[in-house]
């Protein structure tokens, strides 16, 4: 194969991976989630940490939050479901973005 038809196939498959990573991300520590309710449609956007760093004030969440335990693993696209003050209501992943 010519050096530059490899080069640019190699170039299409980095891509393509990168698109793919994008797209399957799971929540993470670290990852950035965006979520909306479902009937609301209201959006939340926060950094899931580690139980030391978090700082709810500044958008930062436990793993071992309720929230942060809802989401962990999840993708862009699932429903996950809270209850706060014996309410339960449905978000969904909007978003994940790993940094």
């Amino acid at each position: 194969m010519q050096p530059f038809k490899l080069q640019l196939l190699l170039s299409n498959i980095e891509r393509s991976e990168k698109s793919r990573s994008r797209i399957d991300a799971r929540v993470a520590v670290g990852s950035q989630v965006t979520l909306r309710h479902r009937k609301t449609k209201e959006q939340i956007t926060f950094r899931l940490v580690t139980p030391e760093e978090a700082k709810p004030s500044e958008l930062c969440v436990s793993l071992l939050s309720p929230i942060g335990s809802a989401v962990i693993g999840k993708r862009r696209g699932s429903v996950i479901e809270l209850n706060w003050n014996g309410q339960k209501s449905k978000w969904e992943v909007l978003a994940v973005n790993r940094n």
